[in-house]
């Protein structure tokens, strides 16, 4: 089985879920960078189109699942800041209360 043949098919096999596309991204970028080093035969120029297609697909996952985690982190930040407000202004008032 050739490099590209070999990317091709596990990028194809690629499940759609988060852990394995971390696992998929280490095992690909050495095959990437080999693929890089080398020409093209005329039969792999298809099979290379695909594979950059599906790369592309799995950096898009990445982008979305950071986006996701970024929106969570602010949300997250958001309610904590919240109570520290509540925190402070029940200080500030002489109100002494516990949770």
């Amino acid at each position: 089985m050739n490099l590209v043949t070999k990317l091709k098919t596990m990028l194809l096999g690629w499940d759609g879920q988060f852990e394995s596309a971390e696992v998929l991204l280490v095992e690909t970028a050495d095959l990437l960078a080999e693929l890089q080093k080398r020409d093209l035969v005329a039969e792999e120029v298809a099979d290379a189109s695909i594979v950059i297609q599906e790369y592309q697909k799995l950096v898009t996952f990445f982008k979305q699942e950071k986006s996701k985690v970024q929106r969570e982190a602010s949300r997250m930040n958001q309610t904590n800041q919240k109570v520290r407000d509540y925190v402070r202004f029940n200080q500030s008032s002489g109100f002494e209360f516990y949770y």
